[in-house]
């Protein structure tokens, strides 16, 4: 039996990673999966229907708040609710994975010389987009008085590595986490 089978999911920034295998574990166990990606194609989601859930892409990109509410929009049109939403998308990467566009850029340099910039790289979607998600993801769960809402995080956010501004998000995301619970433990 899928444990689960009309489950309605939500992962972002599932294209890979972290994020992709999520997104089939949910799949495996039954479950309607929505990913987001900047770039996603139907193809990318097709290991989720092939593993027995159902997979939707929809291209977002979790910087613009209206990309984000918009897939809260449609998954609410077609579905009537969510259940689980799972926050991994993440922008913090960018350099990484742009060497050529960012050549003298060092991941352990010390932070009073990395740019300014990598501060809203990381925040932006690794913390805002989380928050952003999370309200919207919790005005619909609270109609059913249920659902869960998972937000990826690191151990960097308890001990340094390397990168102080990826350990204040990750720090971020798990206060976020905390607070959160506590509110909705009211509802």
């Amino acid at each position: 039996m899928k444990l689960l089978k009309d489950k309605i999911a939500l992962v972002t920034g599932g294209t890979r990673n972290v994020g992709k295998g999520i997104a089939l574990a949910l799949g495996e166990a039954g479950a309607t999966v929505y990913v987001t990606g900047r770039s996603i194609k139907e193809k990318d989601v097709k290991h989720i229907t092939d593993a027995g859930g159902k997979g939707i892409a929809i291209v977002c990109n979790h910087e613009n708040d209206d990309e984000v509410r918009a897939v809260f929009e449609l998954i609410e049109k077609n579905e009537g609710r969510l259940d689980i939403l799972v926050n991994n998308a993440w922008g913090g990467y960018n350099r990484l994975r742009n060497r050529k566009a960012y050549s003298g850029f060092k991941w352990k340099a010390p932070f009073w010389k990395q740019s300014i910039d990598l501060w809203e790289e990381m925040n932006n979607v690794g913390v805002r987009s989380n928050y952003v998600a999370s309200v919207h993801a919790t005005q619909l769960m609270l109609k059913r008085q249920q659902g869960l809402i998972v937000n990826i995080s690191f151990y960097a956010s308890r001990k340094y590595y390397g990168n102080v501004i990826y350990g204040v998000a990750k720090a971020a995301v798990d206060k976020m986490t905390m607070d959160m619970s506590v509110e909705l433990k009211k509802e």
